[in-house]
């Protein structure tokens, strides 16, 4: 696996549109005497930027990204990314466990299809689509269904102190 660096990562700048809406009840609760008769554009334009690189994990290839807004020192944060990269990289076995625990069962219980899959066919099938990490230091790994949940993405959390959580579609 190759160590990612900030020259790796492209970044994605987007603009959205954010819109508060209080009411005038709780205005009124809180104190504030503002009269919300007349039409007001509560809204703001915020631009949000993603960071995105490509690496390869279990010899797949894996978009990795983060949200720029949220991270004031980019390279020492790559860096957390480069040792969590390594730890999903010799968490193969643990990551497959959690998935086949977690997702097996629902799969031949309740998405059938023409026969049951064992833990080996089930793994198999799924393919990385994105490492997501926060600025908490918590990842979030998404895998392609290839089909067995009708094209959900299954999201793995994982926490800062590198402990799985629960896998869902």
């Amino acid at each position: 696996m190759k160590q990612l660096t900030v020259e790796s990562f492209v970044e994605q700048k987007s603009k959205s549109k954010v819109t508060v809406n209080i009411t005038p009840e709780l205005l009124k609760r809180d104190g504030f005497a503002q009269d919300l008769s007349s039409e007001q554009d509560n809204s703001s334009v915020v631009e949000l930027s993603t960071f995105n690189a490509t690496t390869s994990i279990w010899d797949q290839e894996v978009k990795v990204s983060f949200d720029g807004n949220e991270i004031e020192k980019k390279s020492t944060f790559i860096e957390f990314i480069n040792l969590r990269l390594q730890d999903i990289e010799s968490s193969k076995e643990l990551i497959q466990k959690r998935l086949v625990v977690d997702l097996l069962e629902l799969k031949n219980t309740v998405w059938i299809d023409d026969r049951q899959l064992s833990a080996e066919e089930f793994i198999n099938k799924l393919s990385f689509s994105e490492i997501v990490f926060y600025v908490d230091q918590s990842i979030v790994i998404q895998f392609n269904d290839e089909q067995l949940f009708g094209g959900h993405c299954i999201t793995l959390p994982i926490t800062a102190d590198f402990q799985l959580g629960k896998c869902s579609i």
